[in-house]
């Protein structure tokens, strides 16, 4: 490897990285403050936001993918693709699991 390519694989990897970090830490945050809640109205907002967060991101997740279709980034469109690809794996788990 060239160190021009360990660049890039650095650069790459700081990308997925940073994406689920920004996808899951207010999420977890999120969930955990509901359980520390004690008014139930909190609690039960702050549990609602904890799900909703991870899809909203999925949605700029989405965008940004078009946006760096369009800029000619194809290894982090590539990147993007694959998270959206096991997002959506896991969402459709999830679906198929719930009674």
């Amino acid at each position: 490897m060239s160190t021009n390519e360990t660049k890039k694989d650095k650069h790459l990897v700081k990308h997925l990285i940073i994406r689920l970090v920004l996808l899951f830490i207010p999420a977890i945050l999120l969930f955990a403050l509901s359980a520390i809640l004690t008014d139930p109205y909190y609690a039960l907002f702050s549990a609602f936001a904890a799900l909703v967060s991870p899809s909203i991101g999925f949605i700029f997740i989405i965008i940004e993918a078009i946006v760096l279709h369009r800029k000619k980034k194809l290894d982090l469109r590539n990147i993007n693709l694959i998270m959206i690809c096991v997002f959506l794996t896991i969402y459709i788990i999830i679906l198929i699991n719930h009674p």
